[in-house]
């Protein structure tokens, strides 16, 4: 142990103020032996005087070496932090030893300094983090070692099992698991750097010193996490770092507590991975959005500009607008019309000529289109787009396109169990009925569609907009029927004669 000079204390110098104001009473007491009651309530005053100085100085504490103590801040300068022990001692530190992990000093006066005595004489009193070079020597490890007070090491070596340490001049031996809380995968990180450490086996006179870092770092994080948390609400804005990322989002540790960055909250516009914006050790700022229990929900796009509310600014209905198609959905189709806005192209809208079952029938994700803006619900930030409304209204002119009974070559676009959708047109298409195929002796299979087929308009619609064809065989199939087998030229032949004479009989009124 350090040899500390004995010092006068808080105590000391109240009693001295006190005895001299006493001598100087009893000086005035011989001049005044004619006035005892004068002199009686001199002496009261006194002792009151006392009791208010010793109270305004308040009590002292006997400090010594190692002793770790917190105090208020009262000034700092540019090298020095002062700081008040109680009653009229004060001490200072190093600002330096006082920077926080960004070399930032963020400690302001009034706020608590918390440290340990490294150095303790009748001019000065020194507090510090950690016993270093410049106030300890080897006697001093073993009060280290007592009572649990950090000592400044440098990490030498990689060894197995562990790290050398150069404790104060003396090697130290830290195991590999106790030179950091969380796991170490890269043992360079380390190498040269200096740490505080606490010893935790002091043996053989301090030939066989092992320190570590955990209790030293588990209490920094807990007073870290003790303040963050002070921070913590729904609205708050902070700073934190990318610690972790998974496929649904990232971990962000706000400074000892960790709040989880869904993916949906990283942008407006669509993130397929967050590695496309954030990285690991990134800094970066979060808004805490929800509250439940210690999970803590954060956005990034919380504070970035809504980009649907600036869109809807320059944009109508009934504008033609152009984006590309990012997702193909059993209702429609994605369009992305500008990063973080989206609008839908409904199945319904895709086009006029032909009802289709899959919006994949004529979108693909990555295609360009243009569209019509034919409504916008801001409040729920939702456009909805047509494609059909570009087109011409093919209906309108259908009658000089197609005519029934006519014959027509069409291309197999789509087979599925109703039938075989065939175009006839640029946007004309007519089904062919399943029932149609097989009386035709027919089979279309799926790897047909691209094929040309000759069908037959038995019927068009204009209300409902549909075609409907058979295919040219079944007719052909039809009259070699009737002409090559003379029963049945005969029961066609019955038939057509019954219904003329019901047609041309005089009583058929009857």
């Amino acid at each position: 142990m350090v040899d500390n000079t004995q010092e006068t204390t808080p105590e000391k110098d109240i009693n001295a103020s006190a005895g001299t104001n006493n001598e100087c009473c009893n000086d005035e007491k011989v001049q005044k032996n004619a006035q005892p009651e004068e002199n009686s309530h001199s002496e009261n005053n006194e002792e009151n005087f006392a009791q208010m100085l010793e109270e305004s100085l308040g009590k002292s504490v006997d400090l010594e070496l190692g002793d770790e103590i917190s105090g208020e801040i009262i000034n700092i300068s540019d090298d020095y932090i002062f700081v008040s022990l109680g009653g009229k001692l004060d001490a200072y530190a190093d600002k330096n030893e006082y920077l926080d992990a960004d070399g930032e000093f963020s400690l302001k006066v009034g706020d608590t300094l918390k440290g340990f005595i490294v150095k303790k004489t009748d001019s000065e009193t020194i507090i510090s983090k950690s016993f270093n070079k410049s106030y300890a020597n080897k006697e001093l490890l073993r009060d280290a070692y007592d009572k649990k007070i950090p000592v400044n090491g440098k990490v030498m070596s990689a060894i197995k099992g562990g790290f050398t340490v150069d404790l104060l001049g003396i090697r130290a031996f830290c195991p590999v698991s106790q030179l950091d809380i969380r796991r170490i995968n890269d043992v360079s990180l380390y190498i040269g750097r200096t740490f505080d450490f606490e010893i935790m086996e002091y043996a053989e006179n301090g030939k066989n010193i092992v320190v570590t870092r955990v209790p030293i770092l588990q209490k920094e994080q807990e007073e870290i996490k003790k303040k963050t948390w002070e921070k913590i609400e729904v609205g708050a804005v902070l700073e934190g770092v990318v610690t972790r990322i998974t496929d649904f989002g990232a971990f962000v540790d706000l400074g000892g507590v960790e709040g989880l960055l869904h993916i949906s909250e990283i942008s407006w516009g669509r993130v397929e991975n967050c590695t496309e914006v954030i990285n690991i050790r990134e800094k970066i700022q979060v808004k805490i959005i929800k509250i439940s229990g210690e999970k803590i929900s954060l956005s990034m796009k919380a504070l970035q500009m809504n980009p649907f509310d600036e869109y809807i600014q320059t944009v109508r209905e009934g504008d033609v607008v152009k984006g590309k198609i990012v997702r193909i959905e059993n209702f429609g189709s994605v369009i992305e019309l500008k990063h973080g806005v989206e609008g839908l192209i409904p199945i319904s809208e895709m086009t006029s000529g032909r009802r289709i079952g899959h919006p994949s029938e004529m979108l693909t994700v990555g295609d360009t289109v243009e569209a019509e803006i034919i409504r916008v619900k801001v409040e729920e930030k939702k456009i909805s787009l047509s494609l059909k409304s570009l087109e011409p209204n093919v209906w309108d002119d259908i009658d000089s396109i197609l005519e029934v009974g006519n014959d027509y070559e069409g291309v197999i676009e789509n087979v599925t169990p109703h039938g075989a959708f065939i175009k006839l047109h640029d946007s004309i298409v007519g089904l062919l009925p399943k029932s149609r195929i097989a009386k035709a002796g027919l089979k279309i299979p799926i790897s047909d569609i691209g094929t040309t087929l000759n069908v037959r308009v038995i019927e068009i619609d204009k209300e409902k907009k549909r075609i409907s064809l058979e295919s040219t065989v079944t007719a052909s199939a039809e009259k070699i029927e009737v002409e090559g087998d003379s029963r049945d030229n005969w029961k066609r032949y019955a038939r057509n004669k019954s219904q003329d004479n019901q047609i041309d009989s005089p009583f058929k009124d009857l």
